[in-house]
């Protein structure tokens, strides 16, 4: 199978030099391995004004319906170059939408970040596009899971019956 790599956005969002907890998107990636399972319709960042950034993300699934989803997501931060940072974790995510509690983080992670967002809110299977509309950043999710400031990425691989499928890579700073 062909892998081809696109960028959604490669344009870097300058940060503002407040002192306050300011977390913003700076730019994504992402690359599928399968044109024939899904595809990126849509995928770019848009900028706001005042720092902040949101996230677009519309994922045309070919094949459906979906019954069997697992997700690795990773977080590096960046030093000289992006190192692991500590959570490297692979969740079956139709197990974890029935019980979110046996995962604290993630589910810190999806209640905050993701399912305000998108239309990822249910159990499997999918029979429907994954859209991710409008997603930033705020400060107040930030104090449930205390960060320094630094550059960060946020790579998750996508896997549907125990094959990875596609992954996005989300570069934000923590300033």
């Amino acid at each position: 199978m062909p892998m081809y790599f696109a960028s959604c956005d490669s344009r870097r969002v300058t940060p503002s030099k407040d002192e306050s907890l300011n977390p913003g998107i700076l730019y994504l990636r992402k690359k599928s391995t399968s044109s024939v399972f899904s595809g990126f319709k849509k995928c770019y960042l848009k900028d706001l004004g005042n720092d902040v950034v949101s996230l677009h993300i519309h994922v045309e699934l070919h094949q459906l319906p979906i019954n069997n989803i697992t997700t690795n997501g990773q977080l590096f931060h960046q030093g000289n170059i992006f190192r692991p940072y500590m959570y490297n974790t692979t969740v079956n995510l139709c197990e974890f939408f029935q019980y979110p509690k046996r995962q604290m983080f993630w589910k810190i992670i999806f209640d905050n970040f993701i399912m305000p967002f998108s239309n990822i809110n249910h159990t499997c299977p999918y029979d429907h596009d994954i859209i991710m509309d409008n997603a930033t950043l705020k400060a107040e999710a930030f104090r449930l899971i205390p960060f320094p400031n630094n550059d960060y990425m946020v790579q998750l691989k996508f896997a549907a019956y125990n094959v990875y499928r596609a992954s996005v890579k989300i570069y934000f700073k923590i300033f």
